[in-house]
């Protein structure tokens, strides 16, 4: 059986596939940043998400950007991803001192964060009009189908 952190990481993996219907790729891509991730955690004794500190994930983050004698840092679009991945998984897991049971996974399913921006902004010096997008938050456009603010 697997540890406490890869059961975690298990569960997250699902979460993003089945519920969230991730594509196959973005799945995939989570599944490798996370590995890395777990093996980081557990050389530095993290068996389990709520003993994980944010020094500890600060400096996993710096030492991929950083890289090392055998392999090159990463990009900051790397970066960005395996930061995505990292944070969903964070805030996936219970928080420290909470159990976690159906009733708090129900809980979570129904305190998800929505919101509504303007993806449209005006320049206050320039008057331009520009995009102003994370695709890191972005799910879709309003008044588009999932497909339309796919390809937008």
């Amino acid at each position: 059986m697997g540890s406490e952190l890869e059961l975690q990481i298990g569960e997250y993996i699902a979460y993003c596939a089945v519920e969230r219907n991730l594509s196959d790729n973005t799945v995939d891509a989570y599944r490798r940043d996370l590995a890395r991730y777990q093996e980081h955690l557990l050389g530095l004794g993290c068996r389990s998400l709520p003993d994980v500190t944010r020094d500890q994930v600060s400096k996993f983050l710096m030492d991929l950007s950083a890289g090392a004698p055998d392999r090159p840092g990463l990009k900051a679009t790397s970066l960005a991803r395996i930061a995505t991945s990292v944070r969903g998984l964070h805030r996936f897991a219970p928080p420290p001192g909470v159990d976690e049971t159906p009733e708090y996974r129900e809980l979570m399913k129904k305190r998800t964060l929505v919101s509504e921006h303007p993806i449209v902004r005006v320049h206050p010096e320039t008057g331009e009009r520009v995009l102003f997008v994370s695709t890191s938050f972005l799910k879709s456009i309003v008044g588009f189908s999932p497909r339309e603010s796919q390809v937008l």
